[in-house]
């Protein structure tokens, strides 16, 4: 069993391994944020679709059938599982960052404590240096277009309602 290497044998300042530093990791980190977008859309388009379609069916006919009330529950059932999931992992994408923040503060206290090592403050500065550049981008962002945070769930049920609304409004107005 090998420990960690003592820091006489660090030649250089790398970032730690699981850190995306190789293009496949970063291609995956895009995949990642791709993934999240697509979610995004699709947890705010399906379910406008999905009404659409009931209120056009109920129109139709006078009475509710069967067949409306078995559609009504399954695309429910889908819409609650897919934004289940974008909770999953916005919660993750939180902690994600509150993990960074602690990353940040003990790397100021180490780089603080331990001022006669040079590598270890190299290696402090550069931890900074990749976190604060990180905070400066906002964070993890779908596509560039949305911020994966803990607030995205809200914002997207936010919008779903306003258009919900709309819909609603077309339909019986």
């Amino acid at each position: 069993m090998t420990g960690p290497a003592p820091l006489a044998s660090i030649d250089s300042c790398d970032l730690h391994p699981s850190l995306p530093s190789s293009v496949p990791d970063k291609y995956n980190l895009v995949l990642f944020k791709a993934r999240i977008l697509l979610l995004a859309i699709e947890i705010f388009v399906h379910p406008l679709i999905y009404i659409q379609n009931f209120l056009s069916s109920s129109s139709e006919s006078e009475e509710v059938t069967a067949v409306n009330l078995f559609y009504g529950l399954v695309s429910s059932l889908w819409v609650v599982k897919n934004f289940t999931l974008l909770i999953v992992l916005c919660v993750a994408c939180q902690k994600f960052y509150l993990v960074v923040e602690e990353v940040e503060k003990a790397t100021a206290v180490i780089s603080s404590c331990h001022a006669s090592l040079f590598i270890l403050q190299k290696l402090c500065k550069n931890v900074l240096r990749v976190t604060s550049c990180a905070r400066a981008a906002g964070g993890l962002r779908a596509g560039g277009v949305v911020a994966v945070d803990a607030g995205l769930p809200l914002r997207l049920l936010a919008l779903l309602a306003t258009y919900t609304v709309v819909l609603l409004q077309f339909a019986f107005l």
